[in-house]
């Protein structure tokens, strides 16, 4: 057996030639400030499960004891609707939703009354209800969503029938049963454009059996150690991590299928997450209080982390950089952040279920609190104050897996025309680079993301895509947001009873600030920020580039650049074509190697020769262990 899993690939370098803004979310590198309980909103009896569409803002809560799902509102933090499951006693367990759907639906498997129901999102009604495997008792236990597969496909673990259904989401229609080995009770799932698993951990047989997500036959069953209860996989390398409750270890398999590693931790592991872009998974040990945290390059415990009592579920926020995990016996939620500080606050009695709306500003997290019939919301604010400072016209952020730009707007955008979006979007994810599953545009922040045209490339890692605002705009300065999802950030699961979540994602965002009725600035501006190669490795240098234009503050030539990493000193950059001697000007410095392995910022900024000095441009990018 082998003891190490491969080290995570880099991202490809991506050189933008669109003029766009980074939305950015996460405060610069270790920077950490406290979340906060902002809503306690009451919901039904025993809340379980939780799961958040992105597209939407809807956040869908599963009432075990009250046989019901509550729908939240994720602008207004209010339950909306009630809808009620079929059967006296239905206890739903697990519920993912599928936001690539027009319209969208939600899936929630029941345990007692061994069913899964469909509620369409436009009406909040169960539109389908079936039993996946009709002959047994099944008791469905966890429920994994492949949106982009043809057709969309929902796999659930039956418990009690000791198989996995294949379910077509559009209909419930059953499209296989697949045996297993005894009960099955997590499930998770990988995409991209060559390799499709899904992963279904056997509670009894002490297994993980390995299913190709094309065929939907089996690939493999692996031994793995005792009571296997939750799986999360790394959505670059596809690399599958489950803890084994009574063995007190983490199992890796890589992508040829095999265990390739086993990881000792805490006691009792349950819950699990992973970090794609550092390298890291988070463990929850329950019975010792603590997470640990395992480096996925040596598939080695290099911290460990005290939290609350008993934690339980974990979620990993991707776009903020840091884990959440459920205190259930501290009635509390501990916030790990990527330099793994930790901040714990009170929720409500027993939180079991948490899972993260990454397309909200600020963030914010859902936490079911079992014993108080409440879902507790918890945001950083600090992170809101953040974004209102970014400005127009920055370089799209390539550390992202999903590299997204906008072509530039014209410049007589004027309040009675229809403003036309465009722009591409690009899967830079390795090595297993995934197809763009769809790309959402929304102007001046709207609550709902609508979904953009693609204009080429549908089904590929590269596409074109084009939007047109729905109604006119007013005279003076507008924001348009643009985010992009693929197969691998498509992809939600649930593993047992609540104890993991992977919610499908965006995987990239650009923003574009603009005038209606006027563009005159007066400064340059910086633009199409890049580090190549993104992630860097450890201990080397780094090439940073970047577009620095004075073409609306009068035709002054660029006179000098500069940038800054971390906020630190600012350092001059050169002119790609060896003189500052044009409005627009490529710049390049060779920046010197850093030791810091996680995320970083880079902020670049220009001078003209009038002397205005434009406001700085900014990009995010990782430096990785991979020497």
């Amino acid at each position: 057996m082998s003891c190490h899993a491969r080290p995570r690939g880099p991202y490809r370098a991506l050189l933008v030639a669109a003029v766009a803004a980074i939305l950015t979310l996460a405060p610069a590198g270790g920077a950490f400030s406290s979340d906060t309980v902002i809503a306690t909103i009451p919901v039904g009896m025993q809340p379980f499960a939780v799961a958040v569409n992105p597209v939407t803002h809807r956040t869908y809560v599963v009432n075990y004891n009250g046989s019901s799902v509550s729908v939240i509102d994720g602008a207004s933090d209010t339950v909306t609707a009630t809808v009620a499951l079929p059967g006296a006693f239905a206890a739903p367990v697990a519920v993912v939703v599928d936001s690539l759907q027009d319209p969208a639906r939600a899936f929630i498997a029941s345990f007692w009354t061994g069913t899964i129901s469909m509620i369409d999102e436009s009406s909040n009604v169960v539109s389908a209800t079936v039993a996946p495997d009709p002959v047994h008792a099944t008791g469905p236990r966890s429920l994994a969503l492949d949106p982009t597969a043809s057709p969309p496909k929902l796999y659930t673990a039956n418990y009690g029938s000791s198989s996995v259904s294949v379910l077509d989401a559009r209909d419930l229609s059953i499209i296989k049963r697949i045996a297993t080995g005894t009960h099955p009770r997590a499930l998770a799932i990988f995409s991209s454009a060559n390799r499709h698993r899904v992963y279904a951990a056997d509670r009894y047989a002490n297994t993980v059996t390995v299913i190709d997500g094309d065929t939907d036959t089996i690939v493999t069953v692996l031994s793995v150690g005792q009571a296997p209860k939750a799986i999360a996989v790394d959505p670059n390398t596809g690399y599958a991590y489950v803890t084994c409750e009574n063995s007190d270890n983490v199992y890796v398999i890589d992508d040829t299928d095999a265990v390739a590693a086993v990881v000792a931790v805490g006691d009792r592991p349950v819950g699990v997450a992973v970090d794609a872009v550092a390298g890291r998974v988070f463990v929850a040990n329950n019975y010792s209080g603590s997470v640990s945290v395992i480096d996925t390059a040596t598939a080695s415990v290099t911290d460990t982390v005290t939290v609350g009592a008993s934690p339980y579920a974990l979620t990993w926020d991707a776009g903020d950089s840091k884990a959440y995990v459920t205190n259930y016996n501290g009635s509390s939620v501990s916030i790990i952040s990527d330099t793994l500080d930790v901040t714990t606050v009170s929720v409500g009695l027993n939180p079991y279920a948490v899972a993260v709306n990454e397309s909200l500003v600020p963030h914010k997290a859902y936490v079911t609190n079992y014993n108080s019939n409440t879902v507790s919301v918890i945001d950083e604010p600090a992170v809101a104050a953040a974004e209102t400072a970014v400005s127009a016209l920055v370089g799209a952020e390539t550390s992202d897996p999903v590299a997204v730009s906008i072509d530039p707007f014209p410049d007589d955008v004027t309040p009675d025309l229809l403003p036309v979006l465009q722009g591409s979007a690009e899967d830079v994810r390795a090595p297993y680079v995934s197809n763009v599953a769809a790309v959402f545009v929304r102007f001046d922040a709207e609550a709902r993301w609508e979904r953009a045209e693609i204009t080429d490339g549908a089904g590929t890692p590269s596409v074109r895509w084009r939007a047109t605002s729905p109604e006119p705009l007013d005279l003076g300065p507008h924001n348009v947001q643009v985010a992009a999802v693929d197969q691998a950030g498509a992809v939600v699961a649930t593993s047992d009873f609540g104890t993991g979540y992977t919610s499908g994602a965006f995987g990239g965002r650009a923003s574009y600030s603009f005038e209606v009725g006027t563009l005159d600035r007066e400064a340059p501006f910086t633009a199409n920020v890049e580090v190549a190669p993104n992630p860097v490795p450890v201990g080397a240098p780094f090439l940073l580039t970047a577009l620095a234009d004075d073409g609306l503050s009068g035709g002054s030539d660029i006179s000098s650049a500069e940038y800054s990493v971390d906020g630190g000193p600012w350092v001059r950059m050169e002119a790609a074509d060896g003189a500052f001697d044009a409005a627009v000007e490529t710049v390049v410095a060779v920046v010197p190697a850093m030791d810091d392995r996680g995320r970083h910022d880079v902020a670049v900024r220009a001078t003209d020769a009038a002397g205005n000095t434009g406001a700085p441009a900014t990009a995010k990018f990782a430096v990785s262990s991979k020497k």
